[in-house]
């Protein structure tokens, strides 16, 4: 039997990645992130927003036992929200459970009289395009790894969303390669890619600086903008994947470090 519930404080305590025993360990188990202080971070961002009506989802349970998830979140962009995450748990997909739960969130936007609902969906396994596809959602940027999918609940035209604010400014170092890790807390994932970096940043011991910031933190807010979250390398946008590689990274920062000792 089948039953979806509301996201709320009870409810979200049944979540794969904001209950008190996650159940997605072998990513941080492999890069020796902190689980714990990333769902406590998760369930922070997600408890912050539905308080305050920016946040709602479903849970749904198959015979009484927590089987998926999926949350929605306000833009800034009126009448359009963002479908932040949803998972199933791994032996019961392929059953409808992740079709069930997307309409009903659809269901519930309508309620809302909201006139659209986008995703930035993937092309890996988790938030994957395909998926969304069948569920009546349309490619923004076909070629992309990572694009927005949208889905019109009313004869409209594509959403154009404002760019998010920042005021985010690099503080640079002469000599070193200046790494600045801003995350929102709404997943953790982020956590896990900024556990990546630290330890590969390591490797270089003095030349390079890491910065590390979490902007549900006020003074960060301020600093930095709402709801921005980037990785920085001397003040350029870094993307190592979800989470990454740490090779890869390393690589990365050498080029950067010999780019610095050649003058």
């Amino acid at each position: 039997m089948l039953e979806i519930k509301d996201l709320d404080e009870e409810t979200m305590l049944d979540g794969f990645c904001t209950g008190p025993d996650p159940k997605e360990r072998g990513g941080f188990e492999k890069t020796g992130a902190n689980l714990e202080v990333a769902t406590a971070e998760r369930r922070r961002f997600l408890s912050d927003r539905l308080a305050q009506g920016k946040a709602w989802g479903k849970i749904t349970y198959k015979d009484g036992k927590p089987a998926g998830w999926i949350d929605c979140f306000t833009t800034n962009l009126d009448s359009w929200s963002v479908i932040g995450c949803m998972w199933v748990e791994k032996s019961l997909r392929n059953q409808g459970i992740g079709g069930a739960l997307v309409k009903a969130l659809i269901e519930d936007a309508r309620k809302r009289e909201l006139i659209g609902v986008t995703v930035d969906a993937t092309v890996w396994d988790h938030m994957p395009k395909g998926f969304f596809a069948k569920c009546g959602f349309v490619d923004t940027n076909e070629r992309a790894n990572i694009s927005r999918m949208i889905l019109k609940l009313e004869d409209v035209e594509d959403p154009q969303f404002p760019p998010k604010e920042s005021f985010y400014k690099p503080q640079l170092v002469k000599g070193k390669i200046v790494i600045d890790l801003i995350r929102t807390g709404n997943c953790p994932t982020i956590y896990e890619m900024h556990n990546l970096v630290k330890k590969a940043a390591q490797r270089f011991k003095d030349k390079v600086v890491v910065n590390e910031y979490a902007t549900n933190e006020k003074e960060i807010v301020e600093r930095f903008g709402k709801g921005f979250e980037d990785i920085y390398v001397n003040g350029e946008r870094a993307f190592f994947g979800y989470p990454g590689e740490i090779d890869k990274i390393v690589e990365f920062l050498q080029a950067k470090v010999d780019e610095i000792e050649k003058g």
